[in-house]
This record gives structure tokens, C-alpha cells and sequence, in this order.
């Protein structure tokens, strides 16, 4: 059904019907990841265990049906492209005032501090354990909301034994006056590298952090939502070791 301009009203329903066209795209996407995943070795253990309630969700609702399988779909593909998506709400060493909900930020929150005394903050900071997914050399990216320019200047960013400033101006912007920052070139030599963002407390304080990515391959980014990229092409394995992808609904 072709849908024009004029409204659509649907009734006698709980759930926001969903198109079937993209059920059935997803589905092929995360059986094609599965695969993938599956044959380069990656461990898919959460990803699996988080995936298996969506054929009964399909059959009794599939808003939240498509809902899980985007999710599946963005963790495979971060895992697939070896891209870290960090929150730094999650950071379990900070000194910021709190996490406040915000549905428009990546994970409907983020990481705030904001105080008219600035000066009598000290250094505010907060440092997230990023893994190794890659040896590569890796673009850094964060996505943060500065509304006092004063502030660029006073934010150190330290990655490891390397260290970066916060660049004059962001792109990407969404939400409630977010931009993603791109901070430079970095590289992972252990198993999980410290990333810190420190703030000197000036006239004012207002900063907050959503999220941040490393990524071996080019990071456009695109607001909350992870840009789109090529399928992987599956490697050729023993057919005896090939498995079906896991709970995903046969057929479509």
C-alpha cells in the first residue's frame, strides 16, 4: 500500500503498526551480521541472549518487535566494523553534578555538570575503559554540548599517554544543542585504554557528555544514530560448521 499525504487514522489497535517491507529488511540485515559474526569467530554471547524473545514479539507486537532487532542490528554492526560506542553516562569515575534524562541524547541521558561558580569547581572530569577492538590507527570522536565557547579551551582530553584539545567547532548537531567533536587519530595498546575528558571550572560551568566512538574505519556522524554501512561480506567456512543465526523467524 502506497501511503500519500493525507492522514492516516488507525484505530482498534495497542501498538503502532510497522511496515512489513522493513520486518523483513532488518531481518535479512541481522541474519546477514549473525552470519558474519559467526564466521569471523566474534563472541555474539549478548547479542544472541538479547535477541531471542523476538519471534514471540513478532507474533504479539511487532512495534517492539523491530524495535529489539534495530537493536540487534546496531550491535553487530559496531562489532562487525570493530567501532566502540561508549555512553558516558556509564563512566563509573567522574566528577560531574549527575546524569540527566534526555530522550534526545544516544542513550536518553547524559553525563552534566552545570554551576554559575565554575571557578569554585576545580577540574571536573569523568574517564570511560575503552576496549581493543582494533590495532589500527582509529578516529576518536565525542558527542557533547558546550554552550559556552569560553569552556573549549579549559577541556583537556586524554586518551592513554596522549593527550588532545577540544576542537573550535563540531558538526552533526541533534538534540538539545549536542554536536559530535571529532578529537584525533588514536591507537589501542592494551586490552582496554583509559579515556578522560577533564574540565577546568571557569566564570561558569555547563558541560555535558553523551557519547563517544573510536573507529578504525571513517565516522560520519549522524546524530544519535549510527551512520549506515556496507554489509560485510561473509567468509567462506566449513559447511559441516555453519549454523543457522539464532532466533530469528524462517522464511521472510
Amino acid at each position: 500500500m502506497a501511503l500519500g499525504a493525507t492522514p492516516l487514522l488507525v484505530t482498534s489497535t495497542a501498538f503502532c503498526p510497522v511496515p512489513d517491507i522493513e520486518l523483513a529488511r532488518m531481518e535479512r540485515e541481522v541474519r546477514h551480521l549473525f552470519e558474519y559474526t559467526t564466521a569471523k569467530r566474534y563472541d555474539t554471547t549478548t547479542e544472541i541472549y538479547e535477541h531471542r524473545p523476538y519471534p514471540d514479539l513478532l507474533k504479539t507486537n511487532p512495534q517492539a518487535a523491530l524495535k529489539l532487532a534495530k537493536k540487534t542490528q546496531r550491535a553487530l554492526a559496531l562489532l562487525a566494523n570493530a567501532i566502540t560506542w561508549s555512553e558516558f553516562e556509564n563512566s563509573p569515575d567522574h566528577r560531574f553534578s549527575e546524569v540527566t534524562a534526555d530522550p534526545g541524547c544516544s542513550g536518553e541521558s547524559a553525563l552534566s555538570v552545570r554551576t554559575p561558580l565554575g571557578a569554585l569547581t576545580g577540574v571536573v572530569g569523568a574517564t570511560l575503559k575503552m576496549p581493543q577492538r582494533s590495532n589500527q590507527n582509529q578516529e576518536l570522536w565525542i558527542a557533547a554540548r558546550i554552550p559556552n565557547k569560553t569552556d573549549l579551551a579549559k577541556i583537556k582530553i586524554s586518551f592513554g599517554t596522549q593527550i588532545f584539545s577540544m576542537p573550535e567547532s563540531g558538526t552533526s548537531s541533534y538534540g538539545n544543542g549536542y554536536s559530535w567533536y571529532r578529537i584525533g587519530m588514536v591507537r589501542t595498546v592494551a586490552a582496554r585504554t583509559d579515556l578522560k575528558v577533564e574540565l577546568l571550572g571557569n566564570e561558569t560551568t555547563d558541560l555535558s557528555l553523551d557519547c563517544t566512538v573510536i573507529s578504525p574505519i571513517p565516522f560520519q556522524p549522524d546524530g544519535v544514530f549510527l551512520p549506515a554501512f556496507p554489509l560485510p561480506e561473509i567468509p567462506k567456512v566449513d559447511p559441516k560448521a555453519k549454523k543457522d543465526p539464532p532466533n530469528l523467524k524462517p522464511g521472510r
